[in-house]
């Protein structure tokens, strides 16, 4: 997932990103459990409302040859880079264009991001984003009771049994309050910086 910003739109990418905003808000990260305070201020920002996807990506190696999988410097990634698609320039059969796309290094992720003129956002925008909240939206989470309902989380298939290997495609159920897919579950998600 990439942030926005007010040089996004100087950027010579043809990856094409919907960004929605984020607005400011506080949020409590899961590493100060347990730590009396009041979270952590994040200024509103702006953020894509789905993952980046397998054909996202494609185009950034097609156009940025230094991040194929079969040229990429290994300090940058490590042999699981890239393992599902079936060439340098090919996803192959059974990986979704639509699909977000997986097994990237940090540093590709951050290239991409570079590269469509965003950025990774931090722990405590992703936190924040990812919970959902908006003005309208009084609970701690975008949706209510102590689980999560089955048809709000990408990792599960229609029976509700969880699925094995590659992710789900984007957007499959609906968006959280801030117009955000896919932030519970499917997959995992680079960020700035390291808590």
């Amino acid at each position: 997932v990439l942030c926005g910003g007010a040089w996004r739109a100087a950027a010579q990418s043809p990856a094409v990103h919907r960004y929605r905003t984020v607005t400011a808000g506080h949020v409590r990260p899961f590493y100060l459990a347990g730590v009396a305070d009041t979270g952590l201020a994040v200024a509103a920002y702006q953020l894509a409302e789905r993952a980046v996807s397998n054909a996202d990506f494609l185009r950034f190696v097609i156009a940025r040859p230094e991040w194929r999988r079969t040229r990429v410097a290994r300090i940058a990634a490590d042999p699981a880079y890239l393992r599902h698609w079936m060439g340098d320039t090919v996803l192959g059969p059974g990986v979704a264009a639509s699909a977000p796309v997986v097994n990237v290094s940090w540093f590709a992720a951050h290239a991409y991001a570079e590269w469509s003129g965003a950025r990774l956002p931090t722990t405590a925008e992703w936190e924040l984003a990812a919970r959902g909240n908006d003005s309208a939206t009084s609970t701690d989470y975008f949706w209510t009771g102590p689980t999560v309902p089955d048809n709000m989380q990408n990792n599960q298939n229609s029976t509700g049994i969880p699925t094995q290997g590659l992710p789900l495609g984007v957007a499959r159920f609906k968006p959280n309050g801030f117009g955000l897919y896919d932030t519970l579950g499917n997959v995992e998600e680079w960020l700035a910086d390291w808590y």
